[in-house]
Formats: structure tokens, C-alpha cells, sequence
């Protein structure tokens, strides 16, 4: 009689397919929030929004970016720039990076996938991140609004479509398929006295 083949426990995954498919995916994962926190971090420094103002007199551009709204014109001689008010949006940008980046490095650095951290902190930073975009993306149509009225036209620059990036990057790194924490093998309790012990 040939024995039966040996079949792994229900908890265990199967060689080559459950585990390190799932380590791999813990990889591709901390560097995909490595390239999104490295993308929100830079994208504050650029332009948010763009502003132009044509004219026969003059052309004015405003310039938003994630810490005020710089002013631009240009008259036939060197352009000269000024701040005006606007909201600090890249206070809450370079949180989200960070954020993001400590995911990563958890991500690369804990050996057990499985913890609670390296499976949540990647879809809190990704959900922040998408939360401040939202923002940020709200704040730019409002002040279109703004600016349209004095002939202003407007458009999404580099730094936004860097945050969309970002973004996508970031959920697509938390929606990745993790392995769970490994369960402890049950260690067999002793025998009870008087109880005969099964042949080995």
C-alpha cells in the first residue's frame, strides 16, 4: 500500500506559490512607496497651479506652489516677483511623504510581513495622502474661480500631476496582497499519568 502523499497544513501555503509570490509582493510594495513619498515630498516645491494673464500692456503669471502664490510680470524687462497669501499646503505634503517613507522602510526592514504595521501603515499613508490631494485639488479649482474673473486662465502644473502620481502609486502599493503572520505550530500537551503512551 503506497502511503499517503504529505499535505500541508490549511494555514501553510504551498512552496513557490503562497509565500514567495506574497514577499514579493512586499517588496514591490516598499518601493512603490518609496517613489510615492519621494514624488509628494518634491512636488510642493513646484508649481501647483499655473495662472496666465495676456494683455496688450503687460503678461502676468502667477505661479502656486505648496507654500504661497508667486506673482510674475512681465513688462519688456526682467521679471520681478512678489508673494501673495496662500495656504501652506506643503506642510501637510511633506507629512504624507514621510509617512509614506517610513512605510517603505518598515516595509524593507521587519522580516515578518505579517505584523500589523507593515499591513497598515502603507493604507493610512496612502489614505492620507489621497485626502490631501482632494484638498489640494479643491483649493485649485476655488482659486481658479478666483482668478478667472480678472481674465486669469488656469491649469494643473507639474507639481499636482506629480501628487496624481503619487497618489495612484500609493494605493496601488496598500492594495497589494500581503502574507499573513505566520501561525505558531501547536506544541502536543503531555500525557495525562495512567494514560499509555501511543507507540512511536
Amino acid at each position: 500500500m503506497t502511503a499517503p502523499a504529505h499535505q500541508p497544513p490549511p494555514n501553510e501555503p504551498s512552496a513557490g506559490v503562497g509565500r514567495d509570490g506574497l514577499g514579493s509582493n512586499r517588496v514591490i510594495a516598499s518601493l512603490l512607496l518609496s517613489g510615492a513619498g519621494l514624488l509628494t515630498i518634491v512636488a510642493p516645491f513646484l508649481s501647483l497651479f499655473v495662472g496666465e494673464l495676456h494683455s496688450r500692456m503687460s503678461r502676468g503669471l502667477l505661479s502656486v506652489t505648496g507654500w504661497a502664490t508667486e506673482s510674475v510680470s512681465n513688462a519688456g524687462r526682467a521679471g520681478r516677483s512678489h508673494d501673495i497669501s496662500s495656504a501652506p499646503v506643503g506642510y501637510p505634503l511633506l507629512f504624507a511623504g514621510a509617512l509614506l517613507a517610513v512605510a517603505a522602510v518598515i516595509g524593507f526592514r521587519t522580516p515578518r510581513a505579517g505584523t500589523a504595521v507593515v499591513r497598515l501603515l502603507p493604507a493610512v499613508g496612502a489614505t492620507f495622502l489621497v485626502a490631501t490631494v482632494t484638498t489640494v485639488g479643491m483649493q485649485g479649482i476655488g482659486w481658479a474661480g478666483q482668478v478667472d474673473a480678472v481674465g486669469i486662465s488656469t491649469r494643473p502644473g507639474a507639481g499636482f500631476w506629480l501628487l496624481i502620481v503619487a497618489a495612484v502609486v500609493a494605493v496601488v502599493a496598500a492594495l497589494l496582497p500581503q502574507p499573513a503572520a505566520p501561525i505558531p505550530a501547536a506544541t502536543p500537551s503531555p500525557p495525562i499519568a495512567g494514560t499509555p503512551t501511543p507507540p512511536s
